[in-house]
């Protein structure tokens, strides 16, 4: 019986807090994929996100997921991003969104949040590229490296830099969520973290790259404590 005490009122926390959050303002994220992936890979969140009432958006990029694009024949990267740059022009919103970045979904995400600053809240990189102006969206010295192992990339991504502003890009919190069990921690440590340090950096324990899968429940839990603080 003691044994089980501490269990029990750390179940009673959690559920406190899961009641505190249900009684909170209500979000709306917007969810973009990295590389090889599509909306789909967000399953598990987008269920978890919108079961606690908030509004949930997950784009396929251009050739991504279910999009008709080839992705040899994108042409630039604003093409590659116009699911998500059409989306935050087009839509008519009463309220700032919450963008979500994955991986090179990072460096997707900076692009927007340089053309719209007005309709976005705040960003999360998880386990992401958090890029500095003048960066790639991928190094073009691993361009041969993603012909031969990547079919669904884009080559047209490490021929373009990526040009951000202090007074726009720079005018967004950053929140960067690290993987603790990621293999490309140690990509990620020096071209985000270390290179262009985000607001605040959280850990999400025994979670790998795609924390989506591995720790749907802990990561939303993560997401929602931060914006409600």
């Amino acid at each position: 019986m003691i044994q089980t005490l501490p269990r029990e009122r750390e179940r009673e926390r959690e559920r406190e807090r899961e009641r505190e959050r249900e009684m909170k303002e209500k979000f709306h994220f917007v969810l973009v994929h990295g590389l090889g992936h599509g909306a789909w890979c967000w399953y598990k969140v987008i269920a978890r996100l919108e079961a606690a009432g908030h509004t949930v958006t997950a784009l396929d990029l251009a050739s991504s997921g279910i999009h008709k694009s080839d992705a040899g024949s994108i042409a630039s990267v604003a093409e590659y991003l116009a699911p998500l740059i059409n989306f935050l022009a087009h839509s008519v919103l009463d309220h700032q969104v919450i963008l979500i970045g994955h991986s090179l979904g990072g460096c997707c995400i900076s692009y927007a949040m340089e053309a719209f600053p007005e309709k976005i809240s705040k960003a999360f990189f998880i386990s992401a590229f958090m890029p500095h102006s003048g960066d790639y969206f991928f190094d073009p010295e691993d361009k041969c490296l993603a012909l031969a192992c990547l079919t669904a990339a884009p080559i047209v991504l490490a021929e373009e830099r990526i040009n951000l502003t202090p007074e726009r890009y720079g005018s967004l919190p950053r929140f960067y969520i690290r993987c603790e069990e990621d293999a490309c921690n140690f990509i990620f440590d020096k071209r985000a973290l270390a290179y262009n340090p985000p607001h605040k950096v959280f850990s999400l324990p025994n979670s790998d790259h795609s924390c989506f899968f591995s720790v749907p429940d802990a990561l939303v839990r993560l997401l929602l404590d931060i914006c409600a603080e």
